[in-house]
């Protein structure tokens, strides 16, 4: 019954993008992304990975403002990225930031 009470935080489609990573199929974890993705699976993303993918875009970290990081662009505007704990935020924030950021993310 411990066993059970102690649920991992990574979800099935998290596990398998780390055993992909860990068998070294791909070349770069974007790329690893990017074919789940198009596979129909829905990753719940850390902020970590969504600063992440948006800084190999073009996007720098400009400040940040209590637990939220500004990103910028040239010639966009300034989009925070809220950054509380290790928790993973929900598919359709990270949509509304592909909104606001012009940008493929999820």
């Amino acid at each position: 019954m411990a066993e059970n009470s102690r649920k991992s935080d990574q979800s099935p489609a998290r596990a398998q993008y780390f055993y992909f990573l860990k068998k070294k199929a791909f070349s770069s974890p974007l790329f690893a992304l990017t074919i789940l993705q198009k596979s129909n699976i829905i990753l719940n993303m850390r902020p970590r990975e969504v600063i992440k993918i948006l800084e190999t875009k073009g996007w720098q970290h400009e400040r940040t403002s209590g637990s939220h990081y500004i990103m910028t662009k040239q010639g966009r505007r300034p989009v925070p990225i809220p950054f509380h704990g290790n928790g993973d935020l929900d598919p359709k924030f990270v949509r509304m930031l592909e909104k606001q950021t012009g940008e493929k993310l999820l």
